[in-house]
């Protein structure tokens, strides 16, 4: 059983790693840009991120790792519990993923593109 909760957490991180990566470097190029098309590719990202944690297959293997508590150490257990939480707090279907991330990337154009003027300037 070590051997198949191993290979899961290595597996989810592997999977995890080059999404995060693309996310934040995206966020970044949004935040500092305030393009359209830098705003486009960061809902994009987000939504993949999003698919990613949704996967209900990867939740029931985490839920059941986390529940019937077999893992080998603190460190293994702690790694399971995070990724089972992570799957749980993302249970949603396609459609909650594509309007959440739209009204999002919404927020965050006013957010990144505002202008105040001080004395009409």
């Amino acid at each position: 059983m070590a051997l198949k909760i191993a290979d899961f957490i290595r597996n989810t991180t592997e999977s995890l790693k080059p999404l995060h990566i693309a996310y934040t470097q995206a966020m970044w190029e949004a935040a500092t840009s305030g393009t359209e098309g830098a705003n486009e590719s960061e809902k994009s990202a987000q939504a993949e991120l999003m698919r990613f944690w949704a996967d209900e297959t990867r939740f029931e293997q985490a839920k059941e790792f986390h529940e019937d508590g077999t893992a080998s150490d603190e460190r293994t257990a702690r790694l399971i519990k995070r990724i089972y939480l992570a799957a749980a707090k993302a249970q949603q279907d396609e459609n909650s993923i594509v309007r959440i991330t739209q009204l999002e990337a919404e927020i965050r154009d006013q957010y990144y593109n505002f202008r105040a003027q001080v004395d009409g300037k």
